[in-house]
């Protein structure tokens, strides 16, 4: 047999022949009155049986897909792009979060936990011609379990009668054991229990009718682990003084900072005998316009402790555990020019790192400020905040042209990541 030739089909055996004097006809006729009759009865079945296990349908619905949660991917830091939230990942990938569509204007993100809260609401004027959001909200995201945010503080415009006054939501903090969210507002402090869903007023202290300044604030609110003390900023628009609020008794302590008067400022609350401060002052010598002191501060006593002093004037810190801190720094250095118009000074940026347990000071990067002149006017390479990535190997900071990674490892060469002229990470 070839074993290319396919088998061939087994032949039948020929039909039996039909029986002589036999009608075929004849034949058939039983046969297609037992097909009629079966047929009848099946029909009759089908019309009044009861339905036994009925099938489902036949089409399928078209799934829908969820993407995974953003926490299953390291994220570095969130940012602000087109008034959205974005985040960005260790892949180097980015992600919008939110769609509001509205203006986001206080925000905080802790990421022990992956929880990111922030207050939004729709820009508009009162009749004097302040900026108001209205209605404002303020909403929480727990990134570990889903992207859609849940509302926990909502404020409607409430003008005062007879004054310019404007109640509205002013900042917002995630407490450092990730279980709290304080939001403040401009005449009151508040503590959301993420756990309970529950708000407890700290801290209350309406207005007067007759009160003729705008704007009232408690700004930038820091804690201990549970917001049990918090240091809180207050005064008229972007605050003036530092107090300490015991959240149990609602005792306000006067601090001797005064952000705009005497340039202290608590920039971390470590515990309740203990934060980390900062002091602008003038500069004795003459190649720098400002020195920076830095010093740790006993909220209870009121005493300090130096650390250190450096030349310029500080703009951001970040803590990096206990003994190690980042800071960027504005530095002004007179020079002589006999050009009309022309500045006094070349100012230029630096990132230092600081040892808080020995006082020493590295630089990291060095930059003179740039100016481009635009359609609005002058955009100067200010940076903006100062970031740092949840392995303590890499700061991130921003200016116009977009964010940029430093990497504490080769810090002579920052890469920008994120370019764009609308973009401005998280503080933290």
């Amino acid at each position: 047999m070839n074993p290319d030739t396919p088998p061939s089909e087994p032949s039948l055996p020929p039909p039996a022949p039909i029986p002589p004097h036999s009608n075929p006809k004849t034949l058939l006729l039983p046969f297609l009155v037992l097909l009629f009759a079966s047929t009848s009865l099946f029909f009759a079945w089908r019309l009044f049986a009861p339905r036994l296990n009925p099938q489902p349908p036949t089409t399928t619905a078209t799934p829908t897909v969820t993407s995974a949660p953003p926490a299953t991917q390291t994220i570095l830091f969130p940012f602000i792009r087109n008034n959205e939230i974005w985040l960005r990942f260790a892949d180097g990938s980015s992600s919008q979060i939110t769609r509001t569509g509205e203006t986001i204007y206080a925000f905080d993100y802790y990421p022990g936990a992956n929880l990111l809260v922030f207050a939004h609401g729709k820009k508009e004027l009162n009749p004097n011609y302040y900026p108001i959001f209205q209605p404002e909200k303020v909403d929480l995201l727990d990134l570990s379990r889903s992207l859609s945010p849940q509302t926990i503080y909502t404020l409607a415009y409430q003008p005062t009668p007879n004054s310019d006054y404007v109640l509205q939501i002013r900042d917002v903090k995630i407490s450092p054991d990730g279980n709290f969210v304080v939001i403040t507002t401009s005449d009151s402090l508040y503590r959301y229990n993420i756990s309970t869903r529950q708000t407890q007023t700290l801290y209350s202290q309406p207005v007067k009718a007759d009160q003729r300044f705008p704007i009232f604030s408690y700004l930038r609110p820091l804690c201990t682990a549970s917001c049990d003390e918090i240091i809180i900023t207050r005064g008229f628009y972007e605050g003036s003084d530092q107090v300490l609020l015991n959240s149990q008794n609602q005792k306000i302590t006067d601090l001797d900072f005064e952000s705009y008067a005497s340039g202290k400022v608590v920039a971390s609350f470590i515990d309740i005998d203990k934060s980390l401060a900062y002091e602008f002052t003038g500069s004795a010598d003459s190649q720098f316009s400002q020195v920076t002191k830095l010093f740790f501060f006993n909220p209870v006593s009121q005493t300090s402790t130096p650390i250190t002093t450096f030349p310029g004037t500080l703009y951001r810190l970040v803590l990096a555990g206990p003994a190690t801190a980042y800071a960027l720094v504005s530095n002004e250095i007179p020079r002589v020019t006999t050009a009309t118009n022309k500045a006094t000074y070349r100012r230029y940026f630096s990132i230092v790192q600081i040892d808080l347990a020995t006082s020493k000071i590295s630089d990291l990067l060095k930059f003179d400020e740039q100016e481009i002149r635009t359609e609005k006017g002058y955009i100067s390479n200010r940076p903006g905040n100062l970031v740092l990535s949840p392995d303590s190997t890499k700061l991130y900071y921003s200016d116009y042209r977009g964010i940029y990674e430093l990497d504490l490892n080769n810090p002579s060469s920052p890469q920008l990541i994120e370019p764009s002229a609308q973009i401005t990470p998280l503080d933290r």
